[in-house]
């Protein structure tokens, strides 16, 4: 087999370099596919919030010819040559014996019982969710270098790894499987501190440790406890325990310490089709903080006094302003990037690997928000025939739009740490605004009416080559009989079909899902009565139910949740009576 032009001009970005990957120029054609990666940098993010931009490692082995043979990175001119080199390096690989088609990598991985995968570079992969029809998706190594390691399969050729959400089968040239060492090996955790939630992990060549915020320390784990998870729903105390489950099967999590309560970062899987509390100036100060904390930020910053022009476009094009801000402070680093200063292109659209200069030029950045917010979310990745469609929100490589935006896989968790950040500069006025629910099962069905008459599209893609998209999360409008929720796909007029090129409006735009299909998702405890969320049940509790009631003022999402105190479904004068009570210490909720 002879490697393609195409393939030649990516070299610098193979999967060559694998410990003890014996591979002539023939057989790299069959490990390298093209890059749809937005641009050529991920981020990394700081614990205070500076933004370093990142440059995918040059993965260089020099020009190769159709007799060379790589081992380590070093090339022999023949084939005996590379296996007496090969029998000298630690016994990670077996291989193949085929002097005609080179030498392709086959993982040893008999001895390994509790094992660690470190990716190496770019790699494609193919899902695994027990069905056999999982799709193709792509990571790198240098973005997250770390996975849980859970099969081998086809007599070595493929390793089955778990890494931000999902299980993937990946070629083993591009993988380094080795025991788990809870001193030495280098794996990601998560731990709380002060009621902050971070995940740390480990990223390039040199295996660096990052984290980034998540949300706020559940009720169910502790602060100062490392836990360890590669999908961040399920948590660990024991790096075998949860390998065990993981091997156990594609949704066994029987041991997790919250085996029954999973965890979702709030704003990784809220919904791009929700609205924001924040308003212009919350954003603009948010900022202008950045400018007079980061020596790397200046007043040059294309996001500065840009509050307004990210609000314009979620009114207009209802894509979230502070979803749309995390992602363009995460691509441009707070709007100091070279396209963002040159071409107004704060998101790196048209900046392929292949060639990062075609880069689009934008008059304006309001321009760029705009370009953005219709053309790449609200008609492009929330659109359910298209190809690019896993759900409205974040996400990772399981559902989101992290799945087909980035090849980082925790490009999503990085966009929502900046959420938090300007949810906690402006006195937590925007978290759990609305109430979050997470599908069941993998294929969601959407309806026109609450009396589900009328089906109008799942979260299948439109691909086909599998209908289920998991961790699926809806945003809640209304309880109704049925949940009322945001729809990711913009509707027709009169709400008859999809239309995805259009508009979207709040007062068409929304569907409705089963109550039997959907599990609520609570971010974080609230005391029975609690309908405000502020920690206390007092009279302005009792008030926003009776208000609710008359309908002086309706409640909905989160709050509309919460004022169900007695759980029966409904909010009626049962619920403040209960609140009443509480308050006047007669029949204490709590």
């Amino acid at each position: 087999m002879k490697m393609n032009n195409k393939l030649k001009g990516i070299i610098a970005l193979t999967l060559l370099i694998s410990l003890t990957t014996v591979i002539n120029e023939n057989a790299k054609a069959e490990l390298i596919q093209d890059q749809p990666q937005q641009n050529e940098y991920y981020t990394v993010i700081g614990e205070d919030g500076h933004v370093e931009f990142i440059k995918y490692e040059d993965e260089e082995i020099g020009t190769l010819s159709s007799n060379d043979y790589v081992v380590d990175g070093e090339i022999y001119d023949t084939y005996e040559e590379a296996q007496e080199a090969l029998s000298q390096k630690p016994k990670v690989f077996s291989r193949s014996n085929s002097q005609d088609e080179g030498i392709v990598a086959v993982a040893n991985t008999a001895n390994i019982k509790v094992g660690v995968a470190k990716i190496k570079g770019y790699v494609t992969y193919k899902e695994y969710d027990g069905t056999g029809k999982g799709r193709a998706g792509y990571t790198h190594g240098s973005s997250a270098s770390d996975a849980a390691y859970v099969a081998t399969l086809d007599s070595g050729k493929t390793i089955r790894v778990k890494q931000a959400g999902t299980f993937m089968d990946i070629p083993s040239a591009s993988v380094e499987v080795t025991e788990y060492n809870s001193k030495t090996s280098k794996v990601s955790y998560y731990m709380g501190s002060n009621g902050i939630f971070r995940h740390y992990y480990y990223y390039g060549t040199n295996q660096n440790l990052a984290s980034t915020q998540v949300g706020y320390t559940p009720s169910y784990l502790k602060d100062g406890v490392k836990y360890f998870s590669y999908d961040g729903h399920y948590f660990y105390t024991d790096y075998a325990t949860m390998i065990n489950d993981y091997k156990a099967g594609a949704f066994v999590n029987t041991h997790a310490v919250n085996a029954s309560s999973p965890y979702y970062n709030y704003y990784q899987y809220l919904s791009f089709r929700s609205s924001t509390n924040f308003i212009a100036s919350d954003i603009d100060a948010f900022i202008e903080k950045a400018i007079s904390q980061y020596s790397s930020v200046d007043t040059r910053s294309k996001l500065r006094h840009q509050g307004q022009s990210l609000l314009n476009n979620q009114g207009d094009q209802g894509v979230n302003a502070s979803l749309m801000l995390g992602v363009a402070i995460n691509e441009s680093a707070w709007g100091m990037s070279h396209y963002a200063q040159d071409r107004n292109n704060l998101f790196g659209i048209g900046a392929v690997d292949s060639n990062p200069d075609a880069a689009k030029r934008f008059n304006t950045v309001e321009e760029c928000f705009n370009y953005f917010s219709k053309n790449m979310i609200s008609n492009g990745y929330l659109d359910a025939a298209d190809w690019r469609y896993r759900g409205p929100h974040l996400g990772d490589k399981a559902s989101g739009v992290n799945v087909k935006y980035a090849s980082d896989p925790y490009w999503g968790e990085k966009a929502a740490s900046f959420s938090y950040a300007l949810n906690a500069d402006n006195g937590d006025k925007d978290f759990n605004k609305y109430q979050l629910g997470i599908a069941n099962s993998g294929d969601v069905k959407f309806y026109r009416e609450n009396t589900l008459t009328k089906l109008l599209f799942s979260s299948g893609a439109s691909d086909n080559t599998n209908d289920k998209v998991y961790h699926f999360p809806v945003t809640i409008l209304d309880t109704e009989t049925n949940y009322k929720i945001l729809s990711d796909t913009i509707l027709s007029e009169d709400r008859s079909k999809l239309q995805a090129t259009g508009v979207f409006k709040l007062s068409k735009d929304y569907v409705y899902v089963k109550k039997s299909d959907i599990t609520l998702v609570y971010q974080t405890d609230f005391k029975p009565g609690d309908v405000n969320g502020d920690g206390k049940v007092t009279s302005l509790d009792y008030i926003q139910i009776k208000n609710h009631i008359m309908k002086t003022k309706v409640l909905s999402g989160a709050t509309l949740i919460r004022a169900d105190v007695n759980k029966d479904g409904k909010v009626t004068s049962l619920d403040y009576i209960k609140i009443k009570n509480h308050i006047m210490g007669t029949n204490k909720l709590f």
